[in-house]
């Protein structure tokens, strides 16, 4: 049976998690950077100027990814496999956070609180995709065997 195969897709599905972000067992961290503003046109500019940049760009929230990887290989008198591989990963949350919630009248405070908890749950939606492709990719990491260690790793 050839395993070069499956020794690529954990390669690439490696370099893809580490690019995008994933976790085994997540650690979730949320931080809040301050906004200010009487308006909403007020607060689409703090966050403007406040905010996270991502990709280059600027954005309202961020989800941050960093990555620890474990893996073991057996070796056998022919070949070598991985025996245990497992990507944890730590995620931070950027989001913006009102400095002084009284600046808002009732209904624009409203507005704010629902915008936050869609960003909320738009980055923990990274996440959870993360967070899969972080299962397929250890699910393929144990299929992976080699002639070496060297090549299984």
């Amino acid at each position: 049976m050839n395993r070069a195969g499956p020794a690529a897709v954990v390669m690439a599905a490696t370099m893809m998690l580490f690019q995008h972000g994933a976790a085994a067992k997540p650690l979730t961290n949320y931080v809040h950077y301050l906004i200010v503003g009487s308006s909403p046109e007020g607060l689409y500019r703090s966050m403007i100027n406040n905010g996270p940049l991502v990709g280059g760009g600027k954005a309202y929230a961020s989800t941050r990814m960093d990555p620890k990887v474990t893996a073991t290989t057996v070796a056998t008198q022919q070949s070598c496999r991985v025996d245990k591989f497992q990507l944890d990963m730590t995620f931070t949350i950027r989001l913006p956070q009102l400095k002084d919630a009284s600046s808002l009248n009732a209904s624009n405070r409203a507005s704010f609180d629902r915008f936050y908890e869609f960003a909320k749950r738009h980055e923990e939606g990274h996440r959870s995709i993360w967070l899969a492709c972080a299962e397929e990719a250890e699910a393929l990491a144990v299929e992976v065997a080699a002639k070496t260690c060297g090549e299984a790793e």
